[in-house]
């Protein structure tokens, strides 16, 4: 689930995943709904051209009439990995709407002021929702 093509991290994964056969990755590119409607299509396409020139498996939520695709009912995953955690789009495409779904988010930075007790970087709803990288890296099993 990717916003804006200038916070993608997962390149590592999304190849590993595409050389196996057991994946199926699709990037999804979301729609930012904080400016309007022009900015929104504006930065979706862009994000859509850049994904889709670097050879990557990539689709618009918003389809050509206008109606948003329903991540669950029709590409049904089993694994979600989320570039922003933030409420940035619209709330389908939220972790937060994906609760039995396992969902990964690899921060794109770290905060290291104690601004908010740390709160809003380490302790929202989506930071408590999402499966630790680090843990599962280093699991034993």
């Amino acid at each position: 689930m990717v916003i804006h093509e200038s916070v993608w991290k997962f390149d590592r994964i999304y190849w590993k995943m595409k050389q196996s056969s057991d994946f199926n990755p699709i990037i999804v590119i979301c729609p930012y709904i904080m400016q309007g409607d022009k900015v929104m299509t504006r930065d979706m396409d862009k994000a859509y051209l850049w994904y889709r020139e670097k050879g990557y498996n990539v689709i618009k939520s918003l389809r050509s009439n206008k109606q948003w695709i329903n991540i669950k009912s029709e590409l049904k995953p089993d694994l979600m990995f989320f570039t922003n955690p933030h409420d940035l789009t619209e709330v389908q495409f939220l972790a937060k709407s994906f609760l039995n779904i396992l969902t990964v988010y690899v921060p794109y930075g770290h905060q290291v002021t104690k601004y908010m007790n740390y709160h809003a970087q380490y302790n929202q709803l989506f930071h408590n929702i999402m499966v630790s990288v680090r843990q599962t890296a280093h699991s034993p099993h």
